[in-house]
């Protein structure tokens, strides 16, 4: 079973600051145990389970992973339709007692989409710190299954083979789609505003606390107070958009808020597209 990894968690909590102390989530590396002051496991949904842990591409936990006190986590290159995304997953077959004062974390790279229109190429540079995810505790109920992917995805139509002979056609250009686990075309159309990029939260249970946010960098959002973080809950047609707190991270900035619940996220900019 995997437990906390404390080196790559301590990257997001250097990023994103006090947000995440604010929250009961804790800021040092110890294992609070199950007291009376420890939080509750949010209820999981077991009918869910192995719907959203095929969705997220996670691999059903055997042995002792599958009877362990604790969690697997996972980050890595998911595919769909014409699609490569990045995911990162979390699963806990027989629940997680421990609250762990350092959180739970589910992330993936944060991209400058402002702007784009029509025929785009995935960008081919990132910092490690800019990332988007949420932060949560470690306390699960068994059967508890989630992760956190792009929703923002460069889309690649399939090719056009032609046989020999055949005149030469354009072969189709990739463009930017937006999807998620709830439904094929998320409509950020809707918005007051230009997306910036997203993440979809898809888990069977909703966090008991925590953050979602935005690590960004600072050269390509000088107002960063102007921004808004936008959540769709599931099966929703109503955006819900929050002024997120924003903090100093270096050469970045950390852009949160708090009570992460399953949906999608969408960093908003005021500028009309």
């Amino acid at each position: 079973m995997t437990l906390p990894n404390f080196a790559q968690h301590a990257l997001y909590l250097a990023t994103l600051g006090t947000a995440l102390a604010l929250t009961g989530c804790g800021g040092g590396a110890g294992a609070l145990g199950g007291g009376a002051g420890a939080p509750s496991a949010p209820v999981a949904d077991a009918a869910a389970y192995d719907d959203m842990m095929s969705y997220c591409g996670i691999t059903a936990p055997t042995g002792m992973d599958a009877t362990q006190d604790g969690w697997s986590s996972n980050y890595g290159v998911l595919q769909g339709a014409g699609t490569v995304y990045y995911g990162s997953t979390i699963i806990s077959p027989a629940g997680s007692a421990h609250a762990w004062s350092t959180p739970l974390t589910m992330s993936v790279p944060f991209t400058n989409y402002k702007g784009v229109t029509g025929p785009v190429v995935s960008s081919g540079y990132a910092k490690p710190e800019w990332k988007m995810g949420v932060a949560i505790p470690t306390v699960l109920s068994p059967r508890s299954v989630g992760c956190v992917t792009e929703t923002a995805r460069v889309y690649t139509p399939p090719t056009i083979d032609l046989s020999p002979g055949y005149p030469t056609l354009p072969q189709p250009q990739s463009s930017l789609i937006w999807t998620s686990y709830w439904s094929s075309k998320v409509p950020v159309s809707q918005l007051q505003g230009t997306p910036v990029d997203g993440f979809e939260l898809v888990s069977n249970f909703a966090p008991a606390s925590g953050v979602v946010y935005f690590v960004i960098d600072k050269a390509s959002f000088a107002a960063p107070q102007t921004l808004s973080i936008c959540r769709l809950a599931p099966k929703a047609t109503q955006w819900n958009c929050v002024q997120p707190s924003v903090a100093d991270a270096g050469e970045n900035w950390s852009v949160t808020t708090s009570s992460p619940a399953p949906g999608v996220y969408v960093l908003l900019s005021p500028t009309p597209q």
